[in-house]
Order: C-alpha cells, then structure tokens, then sequence
C-alpha cells in the first residue's frame, strides 16, 4: 500500500474505532452452520496436511469476526469461509487446492430438520419424521387398505418436508445474493457457490417428481396394483424360466404383461384387429388371468389363496401358473408398492 502517509485521512481509524472494532468482533457469533463448517475443513486440512496449528486456527477464526464486524455483521455467515484462502494454504502453489476445499463445503443450506433422502427410505417402512401439522404416531401392520392409507400420509408428511427445504433453498439463495451485493471483503461470488444452488434445486425437482409420481401410484388400489406389477424384474434369456407362462391382466387398468416361471415381466407383442401384426408363436397358447386390483392385493397380503386367484385358468396350465405367481409373491413380498428409487445426488 506504501507509506501510511498515502493513505487519505478519511480512510484512517482512530485508535478508538480500533478498539471498537475489536469489541464487536468478540461479539459476533460463529452460527451452527459456520462452525459445522469449520470442522469439516479442520479435518480436511488435517488429511492434506496443510500444517495448520491450533493457534492459526484461533485467529483465522477471529479474523472472520473481525471481517464481519467491519461489515456490520452480528454473526459469520458460510461465504466467509473464502476468506481463508490465504490463511490456510501452506504456499501460494497450494491456494487452489484450498479453495476447492472451502468451495466444497459451501453446500447450500437446502435441507429441513430432517434428511429428505433419509426420509424417502423410511417413508418404505411408515416412518417418516412427524410434522408440526402432523405428529400422530403411523402405527404398522393391519390389512393393505390400512397400510395404503398409511402411506399416503406418510408421502404427505414428505411433501411437507420437500416443501420446507425449498424454502430453505431459496432464503439461502436469496441470503447468498444480498451478501455478494454488499460484502465488503469479497467482490464477487465463485461460480461454483452459485452452482451449488443450482444443483440443489435441479435435486429437489428430482424428488419432487419422484413423490408426484408415488402420489399417482398410490391414488387407488388399481393404481398400486399396477404398480406393484411395473415393479417386477424385466426378463432375461439367461434367467431361469424365460418364456410367460402366463398374461397377468389388472381389472381397471392398462396393465396386461406376461409372466415367466421365475417371476418377470415379458412385453408381449400382440395381434391387432388390422393383421399387421402377427401373434407371438411363444405366447399363443399362454393362458391369461384377469383379475380385480383388490383380489391381486389380497393375495399378496395372504387374504386370498393363488388357487382361488388362478381358478378360472384351465387345468393343463395350472401348475405353470401357481409356479410363476409364486415367483411373483416372493419378488413383490408385499401389497403396497415401494417407492421409486431416486437417483444419486
């Protein structure tokens, strides 16, 4: 900067402004958030061996008080963090390699109390966290048109999660902004903290999509019934039993696909009323069952025996049949479809 004496009187402090400056730097509080933060890149400087004595780490810590003090800030806020960049890298050569460390735990602040992917697996076992508009206990077991019901409300208790972590998404997005606009040691944000939010929000329409498409699946015992069978194994010719040995049809429903002896589905191609399309010589003589959604869901909650479910099927085909819906009950093993996967984060 070169001699104090260059430096124009209205931009100098007073001892008395020092002081107070350093007073409200004690004051400021290092939120949860920030100091969860801190951690990780404790550890992180730890694994990499950056050399970073306790000391460092006090001051580096006070320095960020400091910083937010100058800003009038009565608390850190994540975005700080890039501000020790210089402090923590051993040499110059190293500042990039810190940086993408500090870059990597600015994770936007995108999820309620509770884990949203967390939530997702326990909503399969009726657990999803209470809400504060819902905190009645779930219950478990009873027949599939309890535990339907049951599902429905746990998804709704979901949504209602799903729902606050945007918020949160947009109030940090929001909070991120206003801060780059009036930070007073940073003159811009990196692209990745903004890229982060991004891909959080691209995540969250992710879910969101996933729940939607779960409430359809969920709406109605022909819904779920159709469900269930869209959620058994496609067929291989290097599996056992690869041929239907029957067409499992769904009262109700657009749901008409053969199954093989161990279980899976086959897409059959069927004749149409023009004849340009030939019946399948495999499946010409596969015998088709036609059944209720409620029957096919009593039957997976073992209501209703699988000769009562095949006894409209000819004799000579009954023993392949009972044969693949075993396979069936054993893939499925319940009457209530689970939830569809979601993909990585």
């Amino acid at each position: 900067m070169g001699d104090r004496g260059e430096l124009p009187e209205a931009l100098r402090l007073s001892l008395a402004e020092v002081q107070a400056l350093r007073e409200r730097a004690r004051a400021v509080q290092v939120p949860p958030a920030v100091a969860d933060r801190l951690t990780d890149l404790w550890r992180a400087a730890t694994a990499a061996e950056w050399r970073v004595s306790d000391r460092r780490w006090r001051q580096a810590v006070a320095m960020l008080q400091v910083a937010a003090a100058a800003d009038g800030r009565a608390e850190l806020a994540p975005v700080d963090l890039l501000l020790l960049e210089p402090v923590l890298a051993p040499t110059p050569d190293q500042q990039p390699e810190v940086r993408e460390a500090i870059l990597g735990h600015l994770r936007p602040a995108t999820l309620p109390e509770h884990d949203l992917r967390a939530q997702w697996f326990l909503l399969g076992m009726d657990r999803v966290a209470p809400t504060g508009d819902d905190r009645e206990r779930m219950g478990e077991g009873g027949p599939w048109q309890l535990r339907l019901d049951r599902r429905r409300r746990g998804l709704d208790r979901f949504l209602a999660h799903h729902g606050r972590a945007v918020q949160l998404l947009a109030a940090d997005r929001g909070a991120v902004d206003d801060l780059a606009d009036r930070h007073l040691w940073l003159d811009r944000l990196p692209g990745k903290v903004l890229a982060r939010h991004i891909e959080a929000s691209r995540d969250l329409a992710h879910v969101l999509k996933q729940a939607e498409r779960y409430r359809d699946e969920l709406s109605s015992p022909a819904a779920a019934a159709a469900a269930l069978v869209s959620r058994l194994p496609t067929a291989s010719k290097r599996m056992y039993g690869h041929g239907s040995v029957l067409v499992l049809t769904v009262e109700g429903t657009a749901t008409s696909t053969g199954i093989t002896l161990a279980g899976e589905r086959e897409t059959l191609r069927r004749p149409r009323s023009d004849g340009l399309v030939q019946p399948d010589p495999e499946t010409r003589d596969v015998p088709e069952l036609t059944v209720s959604a409620e029957a096919l869901l009593d039957w997976l909650d073992d209501r209703l025996p699988t000769e009562s479910l095949a006894k409209s099927l000819p004799a000579w085909a009954s023993r392949n049949v009972v044969t693949a819906l075993g396979s069936v009950k054993r893939t499925l093993d319940r009457a209530i479809p689970a939830p569809p996967p979601l993909r990585d984060p």
